[in-house]
């Protein structure tokens, strides 16, 4: 969570709406939640990331690593796994774990890749080799419908970007295992070009939200790009649980492609909400100031200059109230999804409700608000 003042003011604005709308979990849920992402991300870790990462990436994963920025990784693996726990739940199937394996991987990927993407002094080097992640020939290579695959690590690569390649190659052996093990194989091969697709849609799109500036306007092809990297990782998680289990009714998979972009989207409002004080900063176009200059074209002149007034347009817009709102339908969404299976959308709505509050929470907020002690983040 990012802890600057102005973030934190932004959230204390934004918290009224989220606690009018019911969409924080209460004090045990929240509790339990937290104790469950914290558990799940120090096995992760333990189990998952530093036995494949450590040796690649020490600084990280290594036994001298640091303790806060481990435990840090392993948050953003819990999530995916326990996404991707859910939804096979959601499938009324016991989860495989290489699914979640794969899920939590990708979600390490991910975030490394946003931040490269997000540094504005990413040299042409690293641009280059960042580019590779959108070539679907190399894609292809990466994970081929047979024979051996290619290793991303074998690349000369920068630093900076070692991480995130390391834990897409450890998620592309997990992929590779799944599919193979598919009695299906038409069906297995159906998914390989789907994820494929997935996942150079998704690297297209992180790739192109670097020239989307908030200097300049941009068009449909420019909110595309924002939906892509934001929401497709989780569609690439929902195509992971079908890759783990025989072919669900079409029913049962429309839904859970429904309950995958509900989520998505939740995410989405979610971080950029969190940081809007921080994409003003930086320049960066997000979902949150397009909504701003939507309602109020003439912010668009301070966003130019990144003038901090645009944090007063924003407070006094509609664009919070109109985002938590659109929160709390997607929340109710999960509750309509009636031909998947009752315990995995109860988790789904649950992971939801703790996805809100780690987002979106003040660093430190009145007991009243959760209904217990002082919470702190």
């Amino acid at each position: 969570m990012n802890r600057t003042p102005a973030a934190v003011a932004l959230r204390r604005q934004i918290w009224p709406e989220v606690i009018a709308h019911g969409l924080c979990p209460g004090p045990h849920d929240l509790a339990q939640g937290l104790a469950t992402l914290a558990s799940c991300g120090r096995m992760l870790v333990a189990r998952e990331l530093a036995p494949r990462l450590g040796g690649r990436v020490p600084g990280l994963y290594g036994v001298h690593a640091d303790p806060v920025t481990r435990a840090v990784h392993g948050r953003v693996a819990a999530f995916s796994y326990l996404y991707a726990q859910a939804l096979q739940r959601a499938l009324g199937r016991e989860p495989v774990a290489r699914a979640s394996v794969a899920a939590a991987l990708l979600s390490v990927a991910v975030c490394g890749v946003d931040r490269v993407v997000d540094d504005d002094d990413a040299s042409p080097t690293v641009q280059r080799q960042l580019a590779t992640l959108a070539d679907p020939a190399r894609l292809a290579r990466w994970l081929p419908a047979s024979g051996a695959r290619e290793r991303l690590d074998h690349h000369e690569l920068e630093p900076q970007l070692v991480p995130c390649f390391a834990a897409l190659d450890a998620f592309f052996d997990e992929v590779a295992i799944l599919l193979a093990d598919m009695p299906d194989r038409a069906y297995a091969e159906a998914l390989r070009d789907e994820l494929l697709a997935l996942i150079h849609e998704a690297a297209a799109g992180e790739l192109a939200t670097a020239s989307l500036r908030l200097a300049q306007p941009h068009a449909a092809a420019g909110e595309r790009a924002l939906r892509a990297a934001n929401t497709l990782p989780q569609w690439i998680v929902a195509t992971l649980v079908l890759a783990a289990h025989p072919r669900p009714a079409p029913a049962v998979q429309a839904q859970l492609a429904r309950t995958a972009e509900a989520i998505a989207e939740m995410m989405w409002i979610l971080d950029d909400l969190a940081d809007t004080a921080v994409d003003l900063a930086h320049g960066r176009w997000s979902r949150t100031w397009s909504g701003v200059v939507a309602r109020e074209p003439s912010v668009g002149a301070l966003l130019a200059r990144r003038d901090p007034a645009a944090l007063d347009a924003f407070a006094r817009s509609s664009v919070i109230a109109d985002e938590v709102a659109r929160l709390d339908h997607l929340l109710v969404e999960l509750c309509g999804c009636t031909e998947l299976a009752d315990a995995g959308t109860r988790e789904l709505r649950q992971l939801a409700r703790i996805l809100v509050w780690s987002w979106l929470v003040p660093e430190v907020i009145p007991a009243s608000a959760v209904g217990g002690d002082v919470a702190a983040v």
